[in-house]
């Protein structure tokens, strides 16, 4: 962890809202990543990124550098809030949704237009996994987190992860592949 995150988390546990604040601009668009790839809504995604920063706020005393990443305890939060969001709004997870221009997703690869139309193509071929199919899938593959990651973040067990990650990784290649055909 970088010192300068250290000393803004030290602050923060102090009640330093300045530096909490620039905790929340260092890490939010990185967080709205993760928790737009679940949700596939934009909106929504910031709502759960406020959430979470609202709730990091109210625990960051909580936060012990000795057991986990700063970034591994914010996804630990964003994720579970993120769970309970997706559970109770599954009508919303299948919608087919396209990205505003000026959009806040970050892509790890450059933005070329194939990047974009893959993406798309990868966001309609989650909606047909379950919640914590998706949660796994994103995390591990698309968010490169390691297992032991996914495990301190969602609280599954590494076989409930690699379980999961088998189906979902299926029925994404699954999916893929008709949507591939279906534009030959």
């Amino acid at each position: 962890m970088h010192i300068e995150t250290i000393g803004l988390i030290n602050r923060s546990k102090k009640g330093d809202t300045i530096a909490f604040g620039q905790l929340v601009l260092n890490y939010s668009d990185y967080v709205f990543s993760v928790v737009f790839r679940l949700v596939n809504n934009e909106p929504f995604a910031e709502d759960l990124v406020q959430e979470t920063f609202i709730k990091a706020w109210r625990n960051i005393k909580l936060y012990d550098a000795s057991r986990s990443r700063f970034t591994t305890w914010l996804f630990t939060i964003a994720t579970r809030l993120t769970f309970d969001w997706m559970k109770a709004h599954k009508e919303w997870m299948s919608l087919d949704v396209e990205l505003p221009v000026g959009s806040r997703v970050i892509y790890k690869e450059s933005d070329e237009l194939e990047n974009q139309e893959l993406g798309q193509m990868i966001r309609k071929a989650c909606r047909s996994l379950s919640v914590q199919q998706k949660m796994v899938f994103v995390m591990r593959d698309l968010e490169d987190l390691t297992v032991e990651e996914v495990v301190a973040i969602t609280g599954f067990s590494e076989k409930k992860i690699k379980d999961n990650l088998y189906v979902a990784r299926k029925k994404v290649r699954e999916q893929l592949g008709i949507y591939l055909n279906s534009e030959l």
